[in-house]
């Protein structure tokens, strides 16, 4: 499941900046990696971006990520319809007052920049709406940022030295770096194994339940906790091996530990399941590392 984001690409990318460009395509990319491997921080690069490094054509569709405004404004513009369709031409150019060009910020500057030659002063029709939707998009998230794109491209081909990168989609390259795998405890409890304990122990069933009940947040810190990450493999988390191991009993005031080399959760048999959740609360919200803060 891929988080919800928006991604803004700057028009004044292809054009000379009054300020030096700070860093790197490669540097660029190292500080992604590092930030989508940290917990907190995460960078959501859109499709565009994944079909652009593989050479890949965009198209209206594409611009969903990048600008979901502009993008519900083309596709308003495809589907007007003229109250009078034999003037269907002059009646879209009263509504929409179009030209072929753009206009954008160029540090606080308003500029503007034809779609194609003599396009400042030529009236977008309702018979040329999508070759003018077709030019915008070419512009937008083609021509408008290739000088950025070209610094970033080359940074990326020096990160992602790889092989396996000529064998993987857009789509597929998007899902790895970009995408998080939706959480179902229930599946954690697929391949889940037991040691001192039986899969059919009402105290099982009882651990089972707590973790089931935990919201998003409380699941990716109990995994965490227990494997070192909280994300879960592209499979989700049914391909995660659990193993719980008993690990003392009452009378207690040890919480659950952890081995995450192994995926180990260490839980004590306690007097009951509110004991249970109480402390597997207080040893994943106060948990770093390798050991307690």
């Amino acid at each position: 499941m891929c988080k919800p984001h928006v991604t803004r690409w700057s028009p004044l990318c292809a054009y000379p900046s009054p300020h030096p460009i700070p860093c790197s395509g490669d540097q660029v990319w190292r500080c992604s990696e590092v930030y989508n491997n940290e917990h907190g921080i995460q960078i959501h690069f859109p499709l565009a971006l994944f079909k652009k490094l593989k050479g890949e054509s965009l198209t209206l569709a594409d611009l969903q990520d990048v600008n979901p405004k502009v993008w519900m404004s083309m596709q308003q513009m495809l589907a007007w319809q003229p109250a009078n369709p034999a003037d269907a031409n002059q009646e879209f150019e009263d509504t929409f007052c179009l030209s072929f060009s753009a206009s954008y910020d160029y540090f606080g500057e308003h500029r503007d920049v034809d779609l194609k030659p003599g396009g400042a002063d030529i009236s977008v029709t309702f018979d040329t709406r999508q070759e003018y939707v077709d030019l915008y998009c070419q512009w937008l998230l083609e021509t408008s940022i290739e000088r950025h794109f070209k610094l970033l491209a080359q940074g990326f081909e020096k990160v992602v030295d790889s092989a396996l990168w000529s064998f993987l989609t857009a789509e597929e390259a998007h899902l790895i770096i970009c995408c998080e795998v939706g959480l179902e405890a229930s599946e954690l409890r697929q391949l889940a194994h037991y040691e001192g304990y039986d899969k059919d122990d009402p105290y099982i069933q009882d651990f089972w339940k707590i973790l089931e009940s935990f919201d998003i947040d409380h699941l990716k810190k109990f995994l965490s906790f227990t494997t070192g990450t909280d994300r879960a493999p592209l499979s989700g988390l049914k391909d995660v091996r659990l193993i719980v191991q008993k690990h003392g009993v009452e009378p207690t005031n040890r919480l659950p530990t952890a081995q995450t080399c192994f995926n180990l959760l260490l839980l004590p048999r306690y007097e009951s399941a509110k004991k249970m959740e109480q402390s597997l609360l207080l040893a994943i919200e106060n948990s770093e590392g390798f050991g307690l803060q």
